[in-house]
């Protein structure tokens, strides 16, 4: 295979990217013409072009040079677009404002980032695991083929690819701890100030009139309660790594997780803390090698609580009173329909054999389920696995699920904790939310590809401000078949 350069230098701009970026740039201005389709979108796009423009070419111009910092800056504006909520917008209205368009300029960057560093990516999509995500990543665009909105689910598939390839792109340059670092940072400035005005007002945007959160229940600067728990949740899994691998002052990683739980409890959310506790203590099970010993004392009780309660229901268990009690509404039928999960599933469930094998396509939801289901706005199906099914099948599925269970094999066999818990956290919290199959692309998406990226052990001398090796082609990361068995019990950095 031909070299594709040293990795650890800078890469230089040659001729063919830029045309690339430049063929990117045309096509979004095309996806807004035809998105937006009014002269009002398109003078409120040429504005923030202009400010994306003035931002973009020297930000772009010190990451090709190998500048750190524009990486992390960009990390920042990803996630503060794809999971914040600036402003306050009926869920129903599909319409193009400035934060929707802000969010479509993020995404290019991102694409444009990618693009600009083929050479350090490609060499990591020789790595099967990797390979193996791209696969289904690839699965989103090539869905268009079949699905209910083909421009949708194209769209959607394409900024996912630029996505993947920002992360990869990101690691490429920064290695493990700058990445880590650099998403810290980004979840940090969404998460302790959404705390810090939670006194004041619940919601910096105000909520939209089909929020379907009890009004109390804190957002900060997302558009939903679970949004922020589970943006606060994925915050702490970044921080428990950083303080295990000592890249943060334990005194300050400690207060930062305090305020982070402080700011889960205030949304009042259960299945993301739930998910957390979860990965937090398989992650432990599996680090310290008691996972044989603690299998049947943890195994057998819940296949015998699963066996009483699919035998008496769990109404016959657990009194109404104490229903109530846990019920944030006092109404038992909210912890007996998982908030009215158990119903929406179902009416899923009923699309979803319509088209068992591919599915509807990349984020089927607002064609297949916003309407008819009790006047509810869903958009999605409230469970990453029903989720991957309507929208891609069992093919969808099987792919997911062979993701899943390779990273886990190898993050098992190396001990990786940042896989280990991001891994987790989305299959627990996959079980009532989306997870990593979104509509479009969030941070659990994202978190999940900086899990997959750093499945195997990863050497920081392939940053790009460290020296290249003399001995051996710094075109390609080492996988885990060069890192000695003794590299599944490394010290922390």
């Amino acid at each position: 295979m031909a070299n594709l350069g040293p990795a650890l230098k800078p890469v230089g701009v040659d001729f063919f990217r830029p045309l690339v970026v430049l063929g990117l740039i045309a096509v979004f201005g095309l996806f807004i013409l035809y998105a937006g389709g009014s002269t009002g979108v398109i003078a409120l796009a040429l504005p923030i072009a202009l400010v994306a423009l003035l931002w973009g070419v020297p930000l772009g111009v010190a990451t090709v040079n190998g500048s750190r910092w524009p990486l992390i800056l960009l990390t920042i504006v990803l996630i503060m677009f794809m999971d914040g909520s600036f402003r306050a917008k009926d869920c129903n209205d599909q319409s193009m404002d400035w934060q929707v368009l802000a969010k479509l300029f993020s995404w290019l960057a991102a694409g444009g980032v990618a693009v600009l560093n083929l050479p350090r990516v490609l060499p990591l999509l020789r790595q099967p695991h990797i390979a193996l995500a791209t696969a289904f990543v690839v699965l989103y665009p090539v869905s268009a083929l079949w699905a209910a909105d083909p421009f949708y689910a194209l769209s959607s598939g394409v900024f996912h690819l630029f996505i993947f390839g920002f992360v990869l792109a990101m690691a490429s340059h920064l290695g493990e701890r700058g990445t880590i670092t650099a998403v810290a940072i980004a979840m940090g400035v969404m998460v302790i100030p959404s705390l810090m005005i939670s006194p004041f007002t619940p919601s910096f945007a105000g909520i939209g009139a089909c929020s379907t959160g009890e009004l109390d229940r804190v957002r900060g600067f997302t558009n939903h309660p679970v949004a922020l728990a589970s943006l606060s949740c994925k915050f702490i899994i970044v921080l428990l790594y950083m303080l295990e691998r000592k890249w943060l002052p334990r005194a300050i990683g400690i207060g930062l997780v305090v305020a982070t739980i402080v700011t889960i409890l205030l949304t009042q959310s259960r299945m993301p803390p739930i998910a957390l506790v979860g990965a937090v203590l398989l992650t432990f099970v599996i680090r310290q090698r008691i996972f044989g010993l603690a299998t049947p004392f943890v195994a057998l009780p819940l296949m015998l609580l699963t066996l009483v309660i699919l035998a008496l229901g769990i109404d016959q268990i657990i009194t109404e009173d104490v229903l109530r009690m846990v019920s944030r509404s006092g109404r038992p039928e909210e912890i007996l329909t998982l908030s009215g999960r158990s119903e929406i599933w179902a009416f899923v469930m009923r699309h979803v054999a319509d088209a068992p094998i591919l599915g509807h396509g990349q984020g089927a939801g607002p064609a297949i389920l916003l309407t008819g289901f009790k006047g509810w706005a869903l958009v999605h199906a409230h469970s990453m696995y029903l989720q991957t099914l309507l929208c891609f099948g069992l093919v969808g599925l099987a792919l997911l699920i062979a993701n899943l269970l390779v990273q886990y094999q190898l993050a098992i066999a190396t001990r990786q904790t940042i896989t280990l818990y991001v891994l987790t956290y989305m299959c627990l919290l996959g079980v009532t939310e989306v997870s990593i199959v979104f509509n479009l692309p969030d941070t659990n998406f994202m978190l999940w590809v900086v899990a997959v990226v750093f499945t195997l052990p990863w050497r920081e001398q392939q940053t790009a401000d460290a020296p290249a090796p003399a001995s051996t082609p710094a075109s390609t990361p080492a996988p885990a078949a060069q890192v000695p068995p003794a590299a599944a019990s490394r010290a922390p950095a």
